[in-house]
């Protein structure tokens, strides 16, 4: 009986060895979940807003996922953590820890990212991916934020926006004179020359100025966006194209020393689920706008296309504003030939391919 127990005991501790060692095994998987690597993003939109945030959930819930838990990123919207304006430099001085960003905001930092965020006359959403991606775009935009001891990735597409509310009919360019407009990038300098006079007020701050009669005209987004914000309510004229912004990118923006501390497979994991996320707002940010209009037109508001006159000359007024910004920098200059040569070869290719409505 004794011999037996014996064996019994000694057949116990093997299996207590072996279930240790599974044991060990798997806490040595457990930090990827226990001891998960948190970013916490501050957003500069305000929270909650339409397919901006929906974006914003999409890349934490992708980053999640891929990552099996591993990594994770805590968004909270604007002035959680900072004000608005401050949030660039909360991030180079580690106050924010990363950032989901429009590159247009940083005009006055990096004016390459004011250059790419809103090029007048510039690239369609599908192009700017490909120039992105294809052509060299994002080298140039890391260089730039380099510069700053800022990394930047490419993680939102906007598509082409609005070009503006405006509270008065826009017939002429004469009418642009005197007009107190909210327009961001390279657009401001384009009305600024046309004798408007332009403002960059936050998106938390517009509603409060065209309330009180501080703005003549804003342009913020898409129409879905808009339609969101509420600004139907004091403008009665929705012109387009956003000859402005054909296209723009969003970015998630971290010191490099944040970007380099990061394991190799989880910069990996964000850039994958940044790229993805390219797609899913190019999938998403298109088919909505359309509905937006019917509820703007239903409404009362009057959807208009600018003039031609109009429209030609916002673009030899565009082209001055770009060919004075190329001749003050360097990374500019390379942008716009970079970007200029690249849609001029996809034109080629593009006109061959067009069909009749």
């Amino acid at each position: 009986m004794a011999f037996r127990l014996n064996r019994a005991g000694r057949r116990g501790r093997r299996a207590a060895r072996r279930i240790a060692a599974a044991l060990a095994v798997g806490l040595a998987l457990l930090p990827a979940a226990v001891g998960a690597r948190e970013l916490v993003v501050q957003s500069v939109f305000p929270a909650g807003m339409v397919f901006l945030s929906d974006s914003e959930r999409h890349v934490a819930e992708r980053t999640a996922a891929v990552s099996g838990g591993a990594l994770t990123l805590n968004f909270v919207g604007s002035g959680a953590i900072v004000r608005a304006p401050e949030l660039f430099a909360a991030v180079q001085d580690g106050r924010v820890e990363a950032a989901w960003d429009w590159i247009g905001y940083r005009a006055a930092q990096i004016p390459v990212a004011g250059v790419i965020a809103s090029y007048p006359y510039g690239p369609s959403p599908v192009q700017l991916a490909a120039w992105l991606y294809g052509g060299g775009g994002e080298e140039i935009l890391r260089r730039a934020y380099a510069r700053e001891g800022l990394f930047a990735l490419p993680c939102h597409m906007v598509v082409s926006e609005a070009g503006g509310w405006f509270l008065r009919e826009i017939e002429t360019v004469e009418d642009f004179k005197g007009l107190r407009m909210r327009i961001a990038g390279l657009g401001a300098q384009v009305l600024e020359r046309l004798g408007g006079v332009p403002s960059n007020e936050p998106v938390d701050a517009l509603y409060d100025s065209l309330a009180a009669g501080r703005l003549d005209a804003i342009e913020f987004s898409v129409p879905m966006a808009d339609l969101s914000l509420g600004f139907d309510r004091f403008a009665r004229y929705y012109y387009f194209p956003g000859w402005h912004q054909p296209s723009s990118v969003n970015v998630l923006m971290m010191r490099l020393d944040t970007w380099d501390s990061l394991a190799a497979q989880e910069r990996e994991i964000l850039t994958s689920v940044c790229r993805a996320n390219i797609i899913w707002s190019l999938a998403n940010g298109l088919q909505p706008q359309a509905a937006a209009l019917d509820t703007f037109r239903a409404q009362g508001i009057e959807v208009r296309r600018f003039s031609y006159p109009v429209l030609k000359r916002l673009q030899a007024v565009s082209r001055e504003v770009l060919a004075d910004a190329a001749a003050k920098d360097p990374l500019v200059a390379e942008a716009v030939r970079s970007m200029t040569g690249f849609m001029t070869t996809l034109q080629r290719w593009e006109s061959l391919q067009q069909l009749p409505p």
